[in-house]
């Protein structure tokens, strides 16, 4: 059951991530995913995304507080689905990454992109700074 719920956008994805973190009443997601992503997020974005969460029972509402506001709160399922979505996830950013990753000759930290390149005795090295490259 726990692979019926899609998150096929990054609204859904910040939305569990916000929810992992702490209990959210719906405003709350709405306005902090609109705010991450600089885009007027709508009722109708999270409120029914949130049933669906709620219908695998992935999340509870917990009414007490403040004008008894609901506030959404990750179960104990909740949590496995989001940690198992974060490691599908990390999977897939590794892959994209990879291709674009080099490692200092130096230190052996992770580069991203363009690193700084020198040569020693005609052989083309990677280093994360020229720093790292002066101490070859």
């Amino acid at each position: 059951m726990m692979n019926k719920i899609n998150v096929t956008s990054f609204s859904r994805l910040y939305a569990l991530m916000l929810l992992s973190q702490s209990p959210k009443h719906g405003y709350e997601l709405i306005k902090e995913v609109g705010n991450a992503f600089g885009k007027k997020v709508s009722a109708g974005e999270i409120y029914p995304f949130l049933k669906s969460l709620r219908d695998f029972n992935y999340i509870k509402i917990d009414e007490r507080g403040e004008r008894e506001m609901k506030k959404y709160v990750l179960t104990k399922e909740g949590k496995i689905f989001v940690a198992n979505l974060l490691d599908r996830m990390s999977l897939v950013i590794e892959n994209l990454m990879k291709p674009n990753l080099s490692s200092c000759a130096h230190c052996g930290c992770k580069v991203y992109g363009k690193s700084f390149e020198k040569k020693i005795n005609n052989k083309k090295f990677a280093f994360c700074c020229k720093y790292c490259a002066q101490n070859m």
